[in-house]
């Protein structure tokens, strides 16, 4: 059976055509995120009891780059919406409406964003949040904010915004060519309709999707 007009004449986004607008954001190369994310490391091995190196910087950034995530949505996150088992994280989204309800996606699980995890579950402070602030409640986005100009400062990278990582985990996926309906899964930019028709493509796909990543 043919599919209905609207659907026929639906194609996924050209996210390789929006390649150098993304650069004129200010996109990452795959190097470029390696270096920023080897910095982090580097920092936070070094001088543990410092803000710029508490212990979730590193953490924070390896997720942002490998899920796209917004940095609301990265503060948010709570260990049990991190589902190692299943290889999958669940980010909720507050919808842009009177009632300011939530919606959630699933992200496949990069294998090192995987390991990144476990150990900064393991090694890191205890409780509802992956990423805890000062008072023991949740990130605020303005630590992690200043806690990146405070590592960036200085370096090639200065003047670069944490959006860069969104827009950089987009850019690099289309470039290793996966589809762009499963690349706007990723990022949140779905339509409630557009949810329905394509839920059942990708059963398996947005873990492969996320694999492809070369960082």
């Amino acid at each position: 059976m043919a599919p209905p007009a609207a659907e026929a004449a639906e194609k996924p986004p050209d996210y390789a055509a929006l390649e150098p607008v993304l650069e004129e954001k200010g996109c990452l190369e795959n190097r470029d995120i390696r270096e920023v994310l080897g910095v982090s490391q580097y920092r936070a091995n070094r001088v543990a009891q410092r803000l710029i190196a508490t212990g979730w910087l590193y953490p924070i950034l390896a997720t942002m780059a490998f899920t796209g995530v917004r940095r609301g949505e990265a503060v948010a996150l709570e260990w049990g919406e991190v589902d190692f088992e299943g290889g999958r994280i669940w980010v909720r989204s507050r919808k842009q409406s009177r009632k300011q309800e939530f919606t959630a996606r699933d992200i496949g699980l990069h294998d090192k964003l995987r390991d990144v995890l476990l150990r900064h579950r393991e090694h890191g402070p205890k409780g509802r949040y992956v990423f805890r602030g000062r008072d023991g409640g949740p990130l605020t986005p303005y630590e992690l904010h200043e806690a990146f100009k405070k590592l960036i400062r200085g370096s090639d990278y200065e003047g670069i915004g944490l959006h860069c990582l969104r827009h950089s985990f987009a850019s690099n996926l289309a470039a290793q060519g996966v589809d762009g309906r499963l690349i706007d899964h990723y990022m949140g930019h779905q339509t409630e309709a557009m949810r329905h028709r394509y839920q059942h493509l990708f059963p398996e796909k947005k873990s492969e999707g996320i694999q492809r990543l070369p960082y």
